[in-house]
This record gives C-alpha cells, structure tokens and sequence, in this order.
C-alpha cells in the first residue's frame, strides 16, 4: 500500500471529501502547503505519492504572482457608439464612434462627437481623457460647440460643490479631532492567525489587511470602507482587524443587517478563532431575555472580547468596558435611525464597514477623498466565473436545472419574491421535481424558524431552498450553486448581482437563471439583464453598479439637492469637482489647471485593431492611457496592454505622443504643431512650431541652438524645419520639449 502525502491550501474541502472512503482516510496524511509552488510525484521505491492542488484542484498553490484586478473604480464606464458623453471643454454630446481621417497625408484615429444642431466636433485620442460617460438623466439635452452656457453651469456647479464639501469635510474633520488608542502592538498569535488561513490571501486582501493596520496604529480613529465583490474575502479581513484590536486589550462589536448573517458571521468568527482563547458572543433578538442581560453585562464587565449582533447591539442598555472597533456589515441595509445611532456610537472608536454593493453614495464620499477605502477585486484562486442564462419562464428549464445540480449531489436557491404564495411555488417546484426535498424561507417567518431552515440547508438536508430576496445578504454555502430566479425584471441590476453572488462560492462551475415574463420584458428590465449577461467577469461590481446607474438614472444619489447638479454636467464631472473643491478647503490652496496642450505630429498614432479588435476595449485604453499624470504611470500603464518592444510602430507613436503631452504640461508649451511652407522655387518642407504662453529665457534658447543652429526664434515662438532634425526627429522633439 501506497502512503498518500497531501498538500494542500483546502484541506477542510479535501477532508470532507474523502470522509466517507475508509481506505483514503487510513492512508492519507495531510502536510501544510509549502510558502512556494510544489508539484506532485509517486516514488514507487518507498510507495510514496505526493499530490497538491495543482494535481487535484487545476491550480497551483502559488498565487503570489497573481494580478490584482485592473477594474477601473473610478466611474470610467466603457464608452460605446451612440453613448452620451461628457466633454471637458465642450459639454454633453452624443459619441458616434471612432472614425480615421487623413490629415496632410497622414491617417489619423479620433473620437467622433455630435453637439447640438448637428455640430461635429473630432477629438484627438491622445486627449481620450477629457471624454467621460454621460450617467445621468435618460437622454439629457445636447450642448452647442462655441456656446458660453456650458462653462457658466460648470462654475455655478462648481461654487454649490465648494458648499457641500466643506459641510461634508466638517463631518470627517470633528472625527480626525477626536483622539484613540493606537492598536500598534504586534502578537505572535496574529501571525499565527494568518498562517491558519485555508485559502491564499489574495493580493487585494494582503493591501487591504496592511491599509486597516496602518489605520488602526494611528490615534485618529479609522473609518474605513472595504468594498469587495460577494465571495472575495471581505470577511477574513474583518477577522484580522477584529483579532488585532482584541490582542490589543479592547473590544469589538460585529453589526450586521439580518439574524441569518449575524449566526453565518458568528460561526465563521468562531471557527477562525476559537483555538486563541478569545470569548465571542452573540447578541440577538434569538436569545432569550435571560440571556441577552447576561450577554449585556459580560459585555460592561470586560468579559466578552467580541460581540457580534443585530441592531439589538445598537440598544440603549447595550454598553461596552472597552470599545476599540465597530465593525459594520452592509450598513446601506440598516434603517436610519440606526444608521443616527451607529454615528453616534461611531466617533472616538475605530470603524470598519463592509459592503458587496457599491453604493453610490458612499463610493462617491471616497472616491471625493472623504472616506477611505479599501477594495477587493481579485477573485480567489480557482474561481470560475458563474455561468448565467437568461430566458422566458418554462417548467422545462427549470426541471432540467434543478435536475443536472442534483445529479452533482448540488443545491439549488430557487427565488420567488411573493410571501403569499411562496407556498404554493414550493409545492410546485415539488411537482417539477419529486425526488428534490424542498424548504422555504422568508422574512416573516419567526426568526428562530428561520436559521433553523437555514441550518438543515446548510447541513443539506434541503435540495432546493424556494426563498424570498432575504438570501441575498451574504450567505456563504459553497454547496449551493445554482440560482434560480422568477420575475428577474422585477429587480435592480445590483440586487441581481448580489443574488446571483450567493452561488459560485467553490471551484465548481455554478449557474444563475433569471427568468422572465415575455410579455413584460420593459426595454429598461431588457437592458438590465443584457448588462448582467455581458458582466461575467468575477469582480465586475463596480462597473454594474455603474450600469444600473445609468439605466435608472442618478435618482436621490447625493440627495434632492445635488440630483440637478449631477444631471446637469454627469457624475463624473461631478465627482471630480466635488473632489477637487475638498482637495481646495483642505489645502486652503486652488490646485493648478492641467495645461491644455495641443499636438499634431506627422505621425500615424493609435491602437491598431491587430492589437484590440474591439472598439469599445480600444476607447477604454485610449481613456486610460491619456489620463496617465506622469511618465512613470503612462509607461506602467503601456506595458500592461502590450510590451512595448514587441508592438507597432502605431502605438509606439502614440505613446510617444502621450510621452509629449505629459512633458509640455509641466512647461509653458502652449502647441506643437506641423506647418508646411513652400519656398520661391515651389518647394514644400515640413516645419514644427512651438508656441509657448511666456516669453522664453536666453538659457533654455542656448540649449536648443545645443540641439541645431537652424532654430528661427521669436519671444513665443520657435521653428525649425524636420530636416534640420536627425532621421529619429520624434526624439529630438522630445529632448526639446525636456529642455523647455
């Protein structure tokens, strides 16, 4: 007989998978995965085999070299033909695409632009940053090119965001006064924490874990959000920053939304930390009265190290010895009175919230720089993206669904969001399915009810769980993977996707169903579920979030004031004024206007589609690229799309380009351009010409003439023919533009 060596990062998964086989449970050992990438082997001569997660699972231990996601979260939503966009200089326009056109022999790519009363306007790709995404209202009224009105609405919008910044900055200032106790200490049993941990920290997670410790060693206390898609580990951070502040002496309270997470919290924190000795309770309305009081005055005695609960934790006779840390788990779920009493429980202590939904609203307080913020974006290692189908409502889909996770000896959330004849659903899923045990659970159920269907789920003694919208906080069973959803017109786009986030926990392939009347497919419900098809990358949150805002529009985002304000230039605009107006009260300076560069170069620039056949991918770079602020950003963000050593000579360009811009920005370089003169004889050369918005110093003129003799200079003006140049001229430009 052989002996069965097993490395392995999911050893609980291996175990519960070999349990009921009495000759693998005699013969296998189980090691701890080594810190680098291991391979399996059989040594035939000591009958010894050695097998990892590479051998079992399709995926090696190693993940260090794993690329956090490049999601872009700040509200750069793809652009594509037909869009409304948002023009820096100009205002709102309909984008009509990308169109070439030859300019003095040379092709060019640009944005196609439509202003009102059919005015074109054609912007170069290297200035893709001054275009955003118009989210705001549906179909908003087009600008006309040349008109004064756009600049007066982004003045007065401008002047009211100074307002509200300052109210806003008010709110976090008067917590950045009031002091803490710094978490500073270090134990021995936090390494060992992490060392416990069954999965690989993904690289999000280990920034996120490093950015909450930072905060915690200050003495200003923490308020920090962790945004993370459902599934990505949002909790295990929270376990690091709650075992921290216990190591450190003081207490921490875990809220939470519903009892169904509050019991799913409590049991993974007691998992997690039950070998270190630290007294974990829970606080809710299913404890008895006796117990609650009891629990209460553990908790004023020091006694009990964390708590985790309900907005019974919010309660007046709930007192804490020693609060250092309030962490709150999607707090957009608690109502506002609530939300009054976690402000005031919140000022002098550390405060953590986790949420899975991007909400608006706080993402737009810490993208403004008023809230801090922590995002998971990296899916663990071995995650498949969940298959989704969409289709008409039929008995025969939904047998065959269910049907095929059965046979995988699989579970099944089937959602009917209709508490009256939830019951009568069940009985016919049953019809459907016979074999299939069947359990319903929905929110007016008496609470104990509730986790005790929720527990047989768990343990599976339910195959399909017919159940309201109450699953979509947070439950995390990695044996239930396929979602079935009736009437999905009837949601929002996020509450779609933090439903189907309740499957596809494990590394097996998990589908979601949504379901649709045919007669009520609305175009807006159609476009919901279009988007929710296209979103199949893990992580795609953010931008759905972005999606939704944009079908629905901005409605109450900052409040009733602000709606106007958003639609009138789009969020983005918004946002950035809102940012830039806290960056001016905190600073008490007005930053720098970025000079408005111009360059036409005769050079073919742009992102071949040899390179990225799709448009809308091309425009995405083209933003990205161009918003690039330093050289070091714009040559990172270059390598990342495609290695410039081995790419055209068309993309080269337009990094040169870009290389140009970012220079002359930092200079009193107002244009380069290209002119072509023709002399007496008839002949035509080609001349560039800089044009400066200041005079030029007799040094810097020294140090061109270094460059070439054949300079013809004026106070604001410098030309020289390309054949004066060397046969590399971009590069002598660009050494030009260095030493201007």
């Amino acid at each position: 007989k052989y002996s069965m060596l097993i490395s392995t990062k999911r050893k609980k998964e291996l175990e519960s998978l070999i349990k009921n086989s009495s000759v693998l449970k005699k013969n296998v050992i189980f090691i701890s995965a080594p810190p680098t990438s291991l391979e399996g082997f059989i040594l035939p001569s000591n009958k010894i085999a050695l097998f990892t997660d590479q051998e079992i699972f399709g995926f090696s231990q190693h993940t260090k070299e794993q690329e956090s996601s490049k999601i872009d979260h700040k509200f750069l939503a793809e652009l594509k033909a037909g869009d409304m966009v948002v023009h820096l200089d100009h205002g709102i326009a309909r984008f009509r695409g990308m169109v070439k056109k030859e300019i003095e022999e040379v092709l060019r790519e640009f944005f196609y632009l439509e202003y009102d009363q059919g005015d074109k306007l054609f912007v170069p790709v290297y200035q893709a940053e001054k275009l955003n995404k118009y989210i705001g209202k549906q179909n908003p009224p087009l600008h006309r090119l040349g008109s004064s009105r756009w600049k007066e609405v982004c003045l007065k919008i401008k002047r009211d965001s100074l307002k509200l910044a300052k109210e806003l900055l008010e709110t976090s200032t008067a917590r950045a006064q009031t002091e803490t106790i710094s978490l500073k200490k270090e134990t021995p049993e936090e390494m060992k924490l992490a060392r416990t941990f069954e999965f690989e920290v993904t690289p999000d997670q280990q920034r996120s874990i490093e950015e909450i410790n930072h905060d915690l060693a200050r003495i200003i206390p923490m308020d920090r959000l962790v945004c993370g898609d459902v599934g990505f580990g949002k909790t295990e951070v929270a376990i690091r920053a709650a075992f921290k502040t216990v190591m450190n002496g003081m207490q921490v309270a875990l809220l939470s939304p519903t009892t169904i997470l509050t019991q799913q919290h409590f049991d993974t924190f007691k998992e997690r930390l039950g070998e270190f000795g630290i007294n974990i309770e829970l606080l809710s309305r299913l404890k008895s009265p006796k117990e609650q009081k009891h629990i209460i005055s553990q908790l004023k005695n020091n006694q009990i190290d964390i708590v985790i609960g309900t907005h019974r934790l919010l309660s007046k006779d709930v007192q804490f010895k020693n609060l250092g840390l309030v962490i709150v788990d999607e707090e957009q779920r608690f109502g506002v009175e609530h939300k009054e009493k976690l402000k005031k429980l919140k000022n002098d202590v550390h405060i953590l919230t986790l949420t899975a939904t991007p909400i608006p609203r706080t993402l737009n307080f810490a993208l403004s720089g008023l809230k801090d913020i922590s995002t998971i974006e990296t899916p663990p290692a071995g995650r498949l993206a969940i298959e989704t189908i969409i289709r008409p409502a039929r008995d025969e889909l939904i047998t065959d669904a269910i049907q095929q996770e059965l046979k995988r000896n699989g579970q099944v959330y089937f959602l009917h969001n209709k508490v009256e004849t939830i019951e009568a659903k069940a009985k016919q899923v049953h019809k459907l399915v016979p074999q299939a045990r069947i359990g319903i659970v929905h929110g007016q159920l008496h609470e104990q009810d509730m986790v005790d269907v929720m527990e047989r789920f768990d343990n599976r003694e339910i195959d399909v769980l017919v159940s309201t919208t109450i699953i979509e906080n947070g439950l995390d069973l990695p044996n239930a993977n396929t979602l079935i959803v009736e009437d999905a017109t009837n949601f929002g786009l996020s509450q779609l996707y933090q439903l189907r986030g309740r499957i596809g926990r494990a590394d097996r392939q998990a589908f979601a169903y949504f379901l649709y009347k045919s007669k009520k497919l609305t175009p807006d419900a159609k476009k919901r579920l279009i988007a929710l098809l296209e979103a199949k990358e893990l992580g795609s949150g953010f931008q759905l979030a972005l999606r939704d805002l944009e079908i629905r529009g901005t409605g109450n985002l900052l409040g009733k004031e602000q709606h106007g304000k958003v639609n009138a230039i789009g969020l983005n605009l918004y946002l950035n004024l809102l940012q830039q107006s806290a960056e001016e009260i905190r600073t008490g300076k007005t930053p720098e206007p970025v000079r408005d560069v111009t360059i036409d170069l005769p050079i073919v620039t742009g992102i071949p589609t040899s390179m990225e056949p799709r448009e809308e991918k091309r425009l995405h770079w083209y933003q990205k690229l161009s918003a690039a602020n330093n050289l070091a950003n714009l040559h990172k963000l270059a390598n990342q799309f495609s290695l410039m050593d081995t790419s055209p000579e068309e993309y080269r360009n337009l990094i040169s380009l870009l290389e140009l811009k970012i220079l002359a920005q930092k200079s009193s370089i107002a244009s380069i351009d290209t002119t072509i003169v023709t002399n007496s004889d008839g002949e035509s050369r080609k001349r560039v010409v800089f044009k400066f918005s200041e005079s030029l110093i007799p040094k810097t003129i020294k140090q061109l003439l270094e460059i070439s003799d054949q300079w013809s200079l004026s106070e604001k003006v410098v030309k020289i023919d390309f054949d004066a140049l060397s046969k590399d001229w971009l590069k002598d430009i660009k050494r030009c533009v260095i030493i201007l």
